[in-house]
């Protein structure tokens, strides 16, 4: 499905398009960077060593809550802005987003 949707969007350039691309994507990085973070502290847990790659799914999952944050609420931030105003954006809201999922790793490796 998440195949399709990407394929269907390198075609289709409309906003419902855009949205349910943003959409799927979110949810792909989300679920794939739970897990693995998720992996990484199980085998901390059972080994000891901490793999540095538990850092990169963090900040995943905060990008792309942040992403969601400013694309789906009352009025779309992302949307008309350049590159420069986008990463600005996304890089005051990545640490905010990415805040929960740490405590919840605190709180699993407890």
């Amino acid at each position: 499905q998440i195949l399709g949707v990407k394929t269907f969007g390198v075609f289709i350039h409309g906003s419902e398009m855009k949205k349910l691309a943003l959409k799927t994507s979110a949810a792909e990085g989300v679920f794939e960077s739970s897990f693995h973070t998720f992996l990484i502290v199980w085998v901390w847990l059972w080994t000891g060593n901490l793999d540095s790659a538990i850092v990169s799914s963090v900040i995943w999952i905060g990008k792309t809550g942040a992403e969601s944050l400013l694309s789906f609420g009352q009025t779309n931030k992302l949307e008309d802005i350049s590159l420069g105003q986008k990463l600005c954006l996304l890089a005051k809201f990545t640490p905010i987003i990415s805040c929960p999922a740490v405590f919840r790793l605190g709180t699993l490796a407890s």
